[in-house]
């Protein structure tokens, strides 16, 4: 009876806050389930964080994702995986929570086990969890348009995107590009290939900033597109001998932005090379986060809570 009158409540409502009211219980075991899914398939974890960025990409965070827009490819078979558990009568999720809260709790739980699997006593990012968020009437589905940044920004324009979507300042913007350490990039997603990190695709850590700071890394510019349409990232090669000059990961050029001036034409591809680029003011940051993790994920916690709590 009590699931019927909160279901009821949620449609003569329009799901709005008043809806739902989960319990700590609830939100623990929307976590534990979560977990196990990402315990079956590590590579969902960096998949449920990218989600959240998606859905958090307008004024708010609502449960809704256009999935006519190219950005948002991949996107529908990470929404089913979380749907299953979600809408699972055996956990009623779905009568608890809204859509949008239940994906934030996956991607808090992504960040968890991030940090687990690089240091498993290390302290979590503090991110503080309100429950509130209001599924969009067609939720998981919308045909509500969609601003993204690309790749191809230059710094100014990269730093105005998050200041005007997100109300990011630049520092606020260097610490939320930190969220690459998880993951890898797809092609069929974004043009772009390969991992960030190439010891940590499954680890929430430092080794993002770690990457651009460390100075025996060599970085250069590739096209991993076509002649006619290409598609500029910058490839991280090892110059010790000891590591025979292997691949230590991938940047964007929005990546860089955070540490070098690219001087970016239309296309993405800088005039200036990696040490010839003038430092950008948040270098300091990142040097910063590459000397304590601490702070990176003091940091992290704030921002990451400041992008999900817009409701």
């Amino acid at each position: 009876m009590k699931s019927l009158l909160i279901a009821t409540l949620g449609f003569c409502l329009g799901l709005n806050e008043a809806a739902f009211d989960p319990t700590q219980a609830d939100i623990t075991s929307a976590k534990q389930q979560i977990g196990s899914l990402i315990d079956a398939n590590a590579a969902l974890g960096p998949k449920f964080l990218r989600l959240i960025f998606h859905d958090c990409v307008s004024k708010k965070c609502d449960g809704c994702i256009n999935f006519d827009i190219p950005d948002n490819n991949g996107l529908k078979e990470v929404i089913n995986t979380l749907d299953n558990v979600y809408t699972n009568p055996e956990f009623n999720f779905n009568q608890k929570m809204s859509r949008a809260d239940f994906w934030v709790l996956a991607s808090i739980e992504a960040i968890d086990v991030g940090v687990n699997n690089d240091e498993p006593s290390a302290a979590r990012p503090p991110i503080n969890f309100v429950p509130g968020r209001v599924d969009c009437p067609t939720s998981p589905r919308t045909k509500d348009p969609a601003s993204f940044p690309h790749s191809k920004m230059k710094p100014a324009d990269m730093f105005k995107y998050f200041k005007d979507h997100f109300d990011f300042n630049a520092n606020e913007t260097t610490t939320i590009m930190g969220a690459h350490t998880l993951g890898r990039a797809v092609k069929e997603n974004s043009g772009h290939i390969g991992r960030w990190t190439m010891d940590g695709e499954f680890s929430f850590d430092k080794a993002y900033y770690h990457l651009l700071v460390e100075e025996s890394y060599l970085w250069t510019q590739q096209n991993v597109g076509t002649d006619e349409k290409p598609v500029w990232q910058w490839h991280c090669q090892t110059t010790l001998p000891i590591d025979n000059g292997e691949s230590c990961g991938i940047m964007l050029p929005t990546d860089i932005n955070i540490i070098r001036e690219l001087q970016l034409n239309d296309v993405g591809y800088s005039s200036c090379e990696f040490l010839a680029c003038k430092l950008a003011p948040t270098n300091v940051l990142v040097e910063k986060y590459d000397q304590s993790q601490e702070a990176f994920y003091q940091d992290f916690g704030a921002v990451f809570t400041k992008l999900i709590n817009r409701k």
